[in-house]
């Protein structure tokens, strides 16, 4: 019982430790550079393993809107939600 109760306390760690030093890349991409249309922006939060991953998806979606003059868009590390637009990232990239 004691060994049960050991491993599921060593695996909750496991996965809490891990998720705080190794955080994951957010996608934030903004159609014409506009950083105040909110109900355009183009959030992937959290879902890339690398900033190189959230760079191409990035360039991919500048491909797929033809390369689009004045489209932006940065990655962030570690973000997290603070109200309902905002987000706070440890770092952040601009591209």
């Amino acid at each position: 019982m004691k060994s049960y109760l050991f491993l599921i306390v060593v695996i909750i760690v496991a996965f809490f430790g891990y998720n705080y030093f190794f955080g994951k890349w957010s996608l934030f991409y903004y159609p014409d550079g506009c950083l105040s249309c909110v109900d355009k922006w183009i959030i992937k939060t959290n879902v890339y393993n690398s900033k190189e991953q959230c760079r191409d998806a990035g360039y991919d979606i500048n491909k797929t809107r033809n390369y689009v003059l004045g489209d932006t868009f940065e990655c962030g590390y570690k973000c997290k939600q603070v109200d309902a637009t905002g987000y706070l990232c440890k770092k952040t990239i601009d591209f």
